[in-house]
């Protein structure tokens, strides 16, 4: 869904059937504390800092914990057993703990540091307490999914929870909000995606985007689906999006809830024919009725099982009802949504007129206020 703007009346025609990351004082800042070591108080043990490097692989479960410093970051993973090094995404907050520091790789908007052994050695107790500078857990999680980026900016301001948005499109477009970190998306095979795709990724992660989407509901033929035959997404995929491995988490393609050889069927066959892929992150679809909360919350697991245990991003998900039972919903399945470790962002379906945003534009809707900063 949301390609265009049109595609929202269709939608809407279907559905009838934790705080902010502020970047606290830092200990740690780059580049200047580049090679040198920092040395958690509380323990005594030291890291080694490399600024602009990321590590890719190795992620421990649970990532990403949402902190406001480097120092923060590394503190989470000395009271984390068997942590042993660490990248921190300056531009959001993302702190990826890891259990080896692996292959190094140039990054300007990822901080890193590593477990230095010729330090005081690491203390590893699992009953060592969690710092209280690491955010609550599910902070910075929601998104905006928009086609009108003017509307980013109607937010809450500090209040707000948003921290990233995405538009079903490789550039964010003219007046998109900067406080919010914009993750591109290769919507489909078609030329008219693929010519612009490569420039506008390594763009947007130059901008600080850490993560690529793949394909928008494959799965699905209307309604806003791509419409790929499995062939067709498994070559592009490896063709568009592989190459970009290492440079940024790969997104798998957004599947819809549908049933039959849809949905979380159509992922798991896609996992298992592209051999050699790289797919670190399952972006799903979800739409029901609002008073359907057993149903998300099972559909939550299901995906997570069938993406093979990656993180997940939910990146459309509405529901039908009243105005009343959407915000009810919303205030039960966010704080749900936000303990799972294993949920890394979501949005709700859609930052646009009529829906999270007043029929005026002047304003955010009952619901929009929500979604925003409850």
């Amino acid at each position: 869904m949301g390609l265009q703007s049109f595609l929202l009346t269709a939608s809407l025609a279907l559905l009838a059937n934790a705080s902010p990351i502020s970047l606290a004082p830092r200990a740690v800042s780059c580049p200047g504390a580049n090679n040198s070591l920092f040395t958690v108080p509380a323990t005594g043990t030291s890291y080694r800092v490399q600024c602009s490097t990321d590590y890719y692989g190795n992620d421990m479960p649970g990532n990403p914990v949402w902190v406001g410093s480097l120092d923060a970051c590394i503190t989470a993973c000395d009271s984390k057993q068997g942590c042993k090094a660490v990248a921190w995404v300056s531009k959001d907050g993302g702190c990826y703990l890891k259990s080896a520091a692996g292959t190094a790789s140039a990054n300007g908007n990822v901080w890193a540091a590593k477990f230095n052994a010729a330090g005081t050695p690491k203390a590893t107790s699992p009953s060592a307490p969690t710092p209280t500078t690491v955010a609550a857990p599910g902070s910075g999680k929601r998104g905006l999914a928009y086609n009108d980026a003017s509307l980013t900016s109607i937010t809450s301001g500090t209040k707000s929870k948003l921290t990233w948005a995405y538009n079903w499109f490789s550039a964010p477009g003219a007046g998109q909000n900067k406080a919010l970190t914009f993750i591109p998306m290769l919507w489909s095979d078609r030329a008219d995606h693929t010519t612009p795709w490569a420039a506008n990724a390594n763009a947007a992660i130059a901008a600080g985007a850490n993560t690529l989407l793949a394909f928008n509901e494959p799965d699905q033929c209307g309604g806003g689906g791509s419409c790929m035959p499995m062939a067709n997404a498994v070559a592009a995929y490896k063709k568009h999006m592989q190459p970009f491995a290492g440079k940024a988490k790969l997104g798998a393609p957004a599947v819809t809830n549908g049933g039959g050889t849809m949905g979380l069927n159509w992922l798991k066959t896609f996992i298992t024919q592209c051999t050699g892929c790289t797919i670190d992150v399952i972006p799903i679809h979800w739409y029901d009725s609002a008073t359907n909360v057993a149903y998300f919350k099972n559909h939550i697991q299901e995906a997570y099982k069938a993406g093979g245990n990656r993180p997940l991003w939910i990146t459309e998900f509405g529901a039908s009802g009243t105005e009343a039972q959407k915000i009810e919903f919303l205030k039960q399945v966010m704080p749900w949504l936000d303990s799972l470790s294993y949920v890394q962002r979501y949005s709700y379906f859609m930052d646009s007129k009529g829906i999270l945003v007043n029929s005026n534009g002047a304003g955010m809707t009952p619901l929009g206020q929500v979604f925003d900063s409850y």
